[in-house]
């Protein structure tokens, strides 16, 4: 329902700018903190690009800085001042998608500050990530994995108070796309 996807989208979006600005003005990191923002921006970036769980959440620091440097970004083939319009509001990064295929993630601006403090080295050592781990979305506990991209979406669509959380996870929310891209008859 377009509802519960509006309300999970705010929830997301309320989780990220408190967190931020926990973390931006305290001087030791809160492991819970911590981990709700690394799973609300987990969760935004695999719902706004519409791709599988396991796709953002398995984007490594590289591909972070990639976006930041805007190496995927070529200047002089920008055709109109929408393109540049663009590409001044979103960071763009390639990761390994199904079957190793690159596939493009679109980074808004009101992930970026967030995803700044999540890949900090001094963070992680606080909040317990590994020192090898070099995922963006790090699982803490000294592992060296990341987290489940369906696991933060669902944590997320329960804790707002949606009518049906079990409807909103990635596989279902690309074919609502598809759908929705589909009914512009472009």
């Amino acid at each position: 329902e377009k509802d519960d996807v509006m309300k999970l989208r705010q929830h997301i979006l309320t989780q990220i700018v408190d967190k931020v600005q926990k973390l931006t003005f305290s001087f030791n990191t809160n492991l819970n903190d911590y981990g709700a923002l690394r799973d609300a921006l987990c969760a935004r970036l695999t719902l706004f690009n519409g791709r599988r769980g396991n796709e953002p959440s398995s984007m490594k620091i590289g591909h972070f800085n990639d976006a930041l440097s805007r190496r995927w970004v070529q200047r002089e083939s920008l055709r109109s001042s929408e393109d540049a319009a663009f590409l001044e509001k979103f960071l763009i990064t390639y990761i390994p998608g199904k079957g190793n295929r690159m596939v493009p993630v679109i980074i808004p601006q009101d992930a970026i500050d967030g995803l700044k403090l999540v890949v900090d080295v001094k963070r992680h050592m606080e909040v317990g990530v590994s020192a090898s781990n070099d995922y963006v979305f790090a699982n803490t506990t000294l592992s060296s994995n990341h987290v489940l991209g369906w696991a933060c979406i669902n944590n997320l669509a329960n804790g707002a108070g949606v009518q049906q959380p079990n409807l909103l996870m990635a596989t279902k929310q690309r074919h609502r796309l598809s759908t929705q891209f589909a009914s512009l008859d472009l």
